[in-house]
Parts: C-alpha cells; structure tokens; sequence
C-alpha cells in the first residue's frame, strides 16, 4: 500500500522525500477515467489527485484508502457523501493560486475590454487600424462584478483598485458588515448583472451555483458588459451564453472553463470573435504548482500521524474522528 498520485504535474522529489521520510511510497499513476483508477488506486492508502471523477463506484473500490487530496480548491469531481461514509478523509489546498486566477481573469478582463486577440489576428493578416474593433471603452472606473467573494474575488477586487473601479459582489455566505472596502457593495445577484460593466464568476460550482447564468440572467446585463469565468463551466448555461453573445445582449466572455473539457470543436463558444477561451490553466504558475504539491503531501502526512487534515472537506467526518478520540 502507498501513496498514489494521478496527475504527473504534480510531482517532485521534494514530496517523494516526505512521504519516504514517514516510510511510504509515492506510485505516479496518471489516471483520466473512473476505470483507471479503478485500475491503478484501489490499494492506495492515500491519493493526492486534481480533476479526476471520484464517483461513488470508484470510492466503494478503496478499501485501504484513508484520505483523498484534491491539488486545488474545488471538490465537485469528488462523491463527498460516497467518502464519508467509507470514512475517507477528504482535503483541498484552497488558497495556494488565487494570485494566479485572480491574474487570470484580469487578464481576460483587459483582453476582452481591449480586443487584444481580435487586434492579433488582424494585424497578421495585414489589417492596422482599429475600425474593425469599435467601439472600446475605457476600463477606468467602471463597475465590476463578483460572484462570490472568498479568497480569488478578492484578490481580483484588490488588484483591479489601480483602475479605480467600483465593486459589487454578491455572495450569500459573505456578511457585508464583515468587509472594510469602501467602494465595494454586497448586493443580490440581480442587481449586480443589472450595473455591473464586467462579471467575473469565482464561486464553487454547488447544487446552488449550477446553471446560475443563465438566458434571464444574459438579458438583465449591459450590452456593453463582459462575463469573465475562472470558476466551472457547469456554472454558466453555455447554450444560453452563446445566445446571449449572437444576439448581442452581452459584448463578450472570457473563459478559463468549460462544460466539457477538453474543448469539443464543436462548441459554437469557439467560433465567436468576442469569447476568449484558455484551457483550465488559471490557476498555473510554476509557484503554486509546487506551492500545492507541498501542501497536498502535508496533509496527507498529518493523517498518517494521527491528526486531522487542516483543510478538511467533509467535517461531519472529523466531528466524528474528535468524539471517538475523547
């Protein structure tokens, strides 16, 4: 039994040399699907892995298997119902990227706002003037939206101040008496899509936040207004995204996530000159790779060693583990 890693990237020697430290074994086995990992993670008694579907077949198939660490925020890949009760541990390391998202979607922000990869692509075929992309308006004070004000909306709120805009954020387990901002304003969704000139989604895809934008909601935004997602795709409806943007409700989207990812080609996102998509990457940075690792590595250890995970997901499941232990 050993500790089993599914996603090459995530591996260094420095973690190796942790868990070989408390005498355990690293196994790399990248797995993609719920078969291989059916295949490769079954004996494992620890499982450090990223956007792999842990489904509640795959869980039932652990029987060594005392913790499961997702490299990253959300847990949405992973049956939480399905390992509680086989009482397996599960852990995130929140935390570790939100510079990088929170860089990202600025960057798609500027990047739609200036139709920088629209000018690109003109410029190689010959074109050097700017009729082509009118009108661009100026990002300076305008108003940003935030759905969901944890750790990413904030740094984006914290970062875009150089623009001197004008914060909204909606987020319904966030109490506006907790925040010190003086020109950012808690507010429900509606009114957000109503005023806001940019919406950037930072929220966990849940059972709440599915579906959330949607046709209704595309209709109530500025015309002039971009929707930046570094979240889920699962959190917009892409059919009603695409509607929106060939009718003209809305000017644009960047998209770090999709639906379905990898891309299909047949994704009419891909053929729209006002979308900017990349490929899940936001959180990536050489630091926050390695950033994670760590973190991931360490939490696996501390259950090796009896405590509680720091980051600990399902924690009905330490409730119990704490009342056994007194």
């Amino acid at each position: 039994m050993a500790v089993v890693l599914t996603d090459r990237r995530f591996f260094s020697e420095e973690i190796a040399g942790k868990f070989r430290q408390i005498n355990k074994e690293l196994l790399v086995r990248p797995c993609k699907t719920q078969a291989e990992l059916v295949r490769n993670v079954c004996e494992a008694e620890a499982i450090m892995t990223t956007s792999t579907p842990f489904s509640q077949r795959v869980i039932n198939k652990l029987e060594n298997c005392r913790v499961i660490v997702r490299c990253g925020i959300g847990v949405d890949t992973i049956d939480l119902a399905a390992a509680t009760k086989k009482h397996i541990y599960v852990a995130n390391t929140p935390g570790f990227y939100a510079n990088e998202v929170a860089d990202h979607a600025i960057a798609l922000l500027l990047a739609l706002s200036r139709k920088i990869c629209l000018l690109n692509q003109l410029v190689r075929k010959g074109r050097y003037d700017f009729s082509r992309i009118q009108p661009v308006y100026r990002v300076d004070e305008k108003t940003v939206g935030l759905i969901g004000f944890g750790s990413i909306g904030r740094a984006i709120f914290e970062k875009m101040k150089g623009f001197h805009v004008q914060g909204l954020a909606y987020d319904p387990y966030v109490s506006g008496d907790s925040l010190t901002y003086s020109d950012l304003e808690m507010v429900e969704l509606d009114q957000l899509l109503l005023e806001s000139d940019f919406v950037s989604v930072c929220c966990p895809l849940t059972s709440e936040t599915r579906g959330l934008l949607g046709e209704e909601q595309f209709k109530m935004m500025k015309r002039t207004a971009f929707v930046i997602n570094t979240a889920r795709g699962g959190i917009i409806d892409e059919t009603a995204l695409a509607k929106a943007l060939c009718n003209g409700w809305i000017a644009g989207a960047g998209l770090d996530v999709l639906l379905d990812e990898p891309a299909r080609k047949s994704n009419p996102l891909l053929e729209s000159e006002n979308v900017v998509v990349t490929p899940h990457v936001a959180w990536y940075s050489e630091e926050s790779l390695r950033s994670m690792s760590r973190e991931a590595a360490e939490e696996i250890c501390r259950v090796f060693s009896g405590e509680l995970p720091r980051n600990l997901v399902n924690r009905e499941l330490g409730k119990i583990t704490e009342s056994n232990n007194t």
